[in-house]
């Protein structure tokens, strides 16, 4: 680990927050004196009014001195609650915003290659998991370690001024409660991340069980069994880490603690006992020093849990710079070149080659070329490295080797958010969001434009949808959070999906098996859609229901990464090869 490294990391966050909330941490100092004014004041209250009443004073002195620590214990009270219950949360909240937009912005630039990777999208998930509450648990921690040192020196002061031994003491007891915490750092952040690991699965099964498109599999299938069999599974993990590593860490808290108390509590009270025995100290000096001891070694003991608290931070904080800082091969090296958004391209793929890190030749060797607003598709049978082409088009990945080119201008010379703004693509897995049918076509929540709205729900199909809405576009596509809301189907998301690409009006379109989840006759008016989709545009189709692509201007049968076949649905049809076979397949199938 490097030099400084819980340093490092916690200061930048820390002057994170103070970029964001200055007032946030200003206070905590504030209620930090506080906080030690408050043990001042007991302490001493202790000592006066016992002395007091030993000594034979006025009442009236003994009711001052209750007085004087009722009065602050009040306004302390006071102070304490309104910040904890107002002052804080509404800051909490701007911190916590203004952390999670920083890493919600920083992911969108995240290379997609690099999220497929299983370690990094475990630091991932932390990440968006932890950011946000891990701030203000580190404001928390701040909060307790400024309070406690301040405490400290208060108590620190009343001892050195009563019986200076009881501090050394006191110091022996907390070093051994410092040497349990220290031990168990470690194993508490392996610990957390075991259990977190295994209930990331345990929280996938919950939301098989309340997610709608798994309901009718639940109900139909036997899939029960197995989520049952896993759940079982996992739980038993569970309570294996916890068995195992939880006793190990129970157990060096336990024998730091009873050091702690035997030390601290047990041998201080014997030695300021044989004190006020052979009159050294007086009774008000005795029950204040029992009480600073006592106060001073709580604030070790919570100081010692404390300080290992730093270095918790320190590597949930380094799972979010592992984000943040994040150099990405695609994004961070922005091209000059711009290209026109709305209108079609040409787009070039020479000699081009992919692989994953654990997948090799994925796509070997492949040439292509794709005029301005022509239609061409990708067909293939599954794994054969049609997705993955489509995200080499888009920009998602960069290639092994070879180039691709929009315009001949090679795409790493465009700068990406022109490309991307000149690329709409619809996927196989479309989606629909639990905002408004507006927002889901639209994708933004300013200067929208109802005109291109309505026109994107006319070409689209979703008129009939929309009218039966009475044509409240503000409705939510979901009633999880909205009971006004309305779910949608398979056919009417997509449409949704369709009238987002048309309102963004990109040059490039881009659809993968738009037709998976289409029985034929939602297939023929996807067909009509998609005409009209494509007007002035270049689109690239990708499909295994053949009957969609024979009429595009070119189609390519891709096999194991390569091209094997390229032509016209006509001229594939006279080679009589692999394609041929497939589309009389598919042509029987159907009855055509």
């Amino acid at each position: 680990m490097k030099k400084n490294y819980v340093y490092n990391n916690c200061m930048y966050m820390y002057r994170l927050i103070w970029s964001i909330s200055k007032t946030r941490i200003a206070l905590i100092l504030v209620l930090s004196v506080a906080d030690a004014i408050n043990v001042f004041v007991t302490t001493f209250f202790f000592k006066f009014a016992i002395d007091g009443l030993t000594n034979q004073k006025p009442f009236s002195y003994f009711i001052t001195i209750v007085g004087i620590r009722i009065g602050y214990l009040l306004i302390y009270q006071c102070i304490d609650n309104f910040f904890h219950t107002v002052v804080f949360p509404i800051y909490d909240n701007k911190i916590k915003q203004n952390i999670s937009l920083n890493l919600y912005r920083k992911v969108s630039n995240i290379d997609l290659y690099q999220c497929e990777q299983s370690e990094f999208y475990k630091k991932y998930a932390r990440a968006i998991n932890e950011a946000d509450n891990r701030a203000i648990e580190m404001l928390g921690t701040l909060r307790g370690f400024l309070s406690i040192t301040l405490q400290a020196i208060v108590l620190l002061s009343v001892l050195a001024y009563i019986s200076p031994i009881t501090i050394f003491i006191a110091l022996v007891g907390t070093g051994v409660t410092f040497w349990g915490n220290i031990m168990n750092t470690k194993k508490v952040y392996k610990y957390e991340n075991d259990k977190r690991e295994i209930n990331r699965f345990i929280d996938y099964i919950k939301r098989i069980y309340y997610l709608p498109q798994y309901s009718k599999d639940i109900r139909t299938t036997i899939i029960n069994d197995i989520l049952s069999d896993a759940y079982t599974s996992r739980n038993t993990n569970l309570n294996e880490v916890i068995k195992k590593q939880g006793t190990i860490i129970a157990l060096v808290a336990i024998i730091a603690s009873w050091l702690f108390n035997f030390i601290n509590i047990g041998l201080s009270s014997i030695y300021l006992g044989l004190k006020i025995l052979k009159g050294f100290i007086g009774v008000g000096d005795f029950v204040s020093s029992i009480n600073a001891i006592s106060n001073l070694s709580g604030n070790m003991l919570m100081m010692s849990n404390i300080i290992p608290q730093f270095r918790q931070h320190a590597l949930f904080i380094d799972d979010y710079l592992s984000i943040i800082n994040y150099q990405s091969s695609l994004y961070d090296n922005v091209g000059k070149n711009f290209i026109k958004t709305n209108e079609p391209h040409s787009i070039s793929i020479r000699n081009v080659s992919f692989s994953y890190p654990n997948k090799k030749g994925v796509l070997k060797n492949i040439n292509i070329e794709i005029g301005k607003g022509q239609k061409i598709a990708f067909v293939g049978e599954n794994g054969a490295g049609k997705s993955t082409l489509l995200k080499l088009i888009m920009r998602l990945y960069d290639p092994e080797c070879g180039e691709l080119y929009i315009d001949e201008i090679p795409y790493k010379e465009i700068n990406v958010s022109n490309l991307y703004d000149s690329i709409s693509a619809i996927y196989q897995d479309y989606q629909c969001y639990a905002f408004s049918l507006r927002d889901n076509i639209t994708l933004i929540n300013n200067k929208v434009n109802y005109n291109k709205i309505r026109e994107a729900i006319i070409k689209s199909g979703l008129e009939t949808l929309v009218n039966s809405l009475n044509n409240d576009l503000s409705i939510s596509l979901s009633t999880e959070f909205d009971s006004e809301g309305v779910n949608l189907s398979g056919g009417q998301c997509q449409k949704v999906a369709i009238a987002r690409s048309l309102y963004h009006n990109a040059g490039i379109i881009i659809m993968d098996e738009p037709t998976a989840a289409l029985d034929p006759l939602a297939e023929k008016d996807l067909f009509d859609i998609i005409d009209g989709l494509a007007a002035n545009k270049t689109l690239i189709v990708v499909s295994h229901r053949l009957s969609l692509v024979k009429n595009m201007d070119k189609i390519y049968h891709i096999k194991n990464g390569q091209v094997v076949e390229k032509g016209t649905h006509n001229e594939l049809m006279a080679l009589g090869g692999e394609y041929s076979h497939m589309f009389k397949v598919q042509a029987e199938r159907y009855g055509l």
